[in-house]
């Protein structure tokens, strides 16, 4: 009898805790359920039915924060609530620096947002706020090591984190020190070419060169940016990194067209169109490998200029180039020039035409002063004539250029 009493009670006992645990469960489960609303109404429930949900109570502190339905002291006791039920609540913490901040407690904004630092580790999205009352507060360098950070973390940031620097900022040195990682290097140098910082790019460029130098892509974007302002001297420097072990002392490079054209920097520039074909000839060349070969379809009356390459040079100084050339049954009297040019300059060798076998030409020009650099390339203009529709092929292989002094070569 007693055994039996005895189980009975325990039943009782059980019973009235799984009851009170299934009341507790469904309690919780009302609260985490308000908790996550936008309504102030539910978020109040979700707190008075479960006080315990720092969750909750963060989320209605911040809603009345950025409402400002409630004055300052009562939005503080409800971050200070959450942070009750957690203590390593950082989203509070950074609420109640942001509050602190608004009311000029910069003090007390500064203490909140050291103990929300202790707590965030890696979160970008908490980094980034915290960064942002960094630089309210005037702590530069606490800002840009959470936004250091944040542009490794998320790349989808990293514009960001670099516009806030530099608006913020503007020492291309700090940001360059504090904010970048050797890891976001390449997207910040694209970041600095983007946006028209030359003067920025160079150290970015050089730590690149001490950890290892960025990829090709990087490097031939570097080079073409430099070209495009002028800077011939870093972009040969840059163009010469990609090909370690290659002399690229040459002004011409890949003169021969052994190697296939990248497109950029000081390599060839090659189009292809319906009426003009580009390729390489393996059999009809004159040194190495190959030759380049440019065919004419005959339907078009094109003006066409399909091939050319940069070569930096000096102003004021005299060049010659020279080539090797052959052409078989070219059409109308426009035919292929080759031919140089930039500013306030543009010499061109007489029209191939018809059929001709390889033979050397040498074209000297003066480089005006304001062109470091100089175009050679490949040019048919329009023909102004019914019988206008060019067809054929031409030939270019083995193309140099050499500075010159009275009409002998010197060092280049």
């Amino acid at each position: 009898m007693q055994k039996r009493l005895r189980y009975l009670s325990q039943t009782a006992v059980l019973s009235v805790l799984s009851a009170g645990a299934c009341a507790l469960a469904v309690v919780t489960g009302v609260s985490a359920m308000y908790s996550f609303s936008e309504d102030p109404a539910l978020l109040e429930r979700s707190v008075e039915i479960d006080g315990r949900n720092s969750d909750a109570v963060y989320r209605l502190a911040r809603l009345r924060h950025l409402e400002m339905t409630e004055g300052e002291d009562k939005t503080e006791a409800l971050y200070f609530e959450s942070l009750s039920g957690n203590p390593l609540m950082a989203v509070s913490w950074l609420g109640l620096s942001e509050l602190y901040i608004d009311s000029g407690r910069e003090a007390d904004s500064e203490t909140a947002l050291r103990m929300a630092q202790g707590m965030m580790q890696s979160s970008p999205g908490l980094l980034w706020e915290a960064s942002i009352l960094a630089f309210r507060l005037g702590d530069n360098d606490l800002a840009l090591d959470n936004l250091r950070v944040v542009a490794e973390a998320d790349p989808a940031k990293r514009k960001r984190v670099f516009d806030i620097s530099w608006r913020v900022t503007k020492d291309p040195d700090t940001i360059l020190e504090r904010a970048v990682s050797d890891e976001v290097l390449p997207a910040y140098l694209d970041y600095l070419i983007q946006t028209d910082r030359q003067d920025a790019t160079y150290p970015v460029w050089g730590r690149l060169g001490r950890n290892g130098g960025g990829d090709d892509e990087t490097a031939l974007a570097y080079a073409d940016y430099l070209l495009a302002r002028g800077d011939t001297r870093t972009a040969r420097d840059v163009w010469a990194g990609i090909y370690p072990g290659e002399d690229v002392s040459a002004l011409v490079w890949n003169g021969g067209f052994e190697y296939d054209p990248v497109g950029r920097g000081f390599d060839w520039k090659v189009s292809r169109s319906d009426s003009v074909d580009a390729d390489y000839d393996y059999r009809k060349k004159t040194e190495g490998y190959r030759s380049l070969r440019i065919k004419f379809s005959g339907k078009e009356n094109v003006a066409w200029k399909g091939v050319s390459q940069t070569v930096a040079v000096e102003p004021g100084s005299h060049y010659a180039l020279t080539w090797e050339a052959a052409a078989s049954d070219i059409t109308t009297r426009s035919g292929v020039t080759v031919e140089d040019y930039c500013r306030g300059l543009r010499t061109g060798s007489e029209p191939y035409t018809g059929s001709s076998d390889w033979e050397r030409q040498r074209l000297e020009f003066d480089v005006p002063d304001g062109c470091p650099t100089v175009t050679i390339g490949l040019r048919r203009e329009k023909s102004g004539r019914l019988d206008n529709l060019i067809s054929g092929e031409f030939w270019l292989d083995d193309v140099r250029m050499t500075k010159t002094e009275n009409g002998r070569p010197t060092d280049a």
